[in-house]
């Protein structure tokens, strides 16, 4: 299942890297999509394949369901602002960017 409640701080110019995991049970979709316009995206890892970004362009991510897996997405965040996150349609938390 899908653990993550709360606010995370994140500031802008600085890189990131976000993982998102799954056990293998249910899927797990991490929507974020105000988030994702005010970062610049360099790659999303899956399964250690690289998908270069050079920009912004997604909206959301899903893993899982049957099989264990990760994604990592690096980034830098380039527009301040309180951006929601769900995960599975559920609110999450705040990506509080400053």
């Amino acid at each position: 299942g899908a653990v993550a409640v709360g606010t995370i701080d994140i500031e802008t110019g600085k890189y990131y890297r976000l993982t998102i995991t799954s056990d293998g049970g249910d899927e797990v979709l991490f929507t974020a999509p105000g988030f994702f316009d005010a970062i610049y995206l360099n790659q999303i890892v899956v399964n250690d394949a690289e998908i270069k970004m050079f920009g912004t362009g997604i909206k959301g991510l899903e893993v899982g369901e049957n099989i264990a897996n990760k994604v990592d997405i690096t980034f830098v965040a380039i527009k301040p602002g309180d951006f929601p996150f769900m995960l599975n349609g559920t609110d999450a938390g705040t990506l509080h960017v400053h």
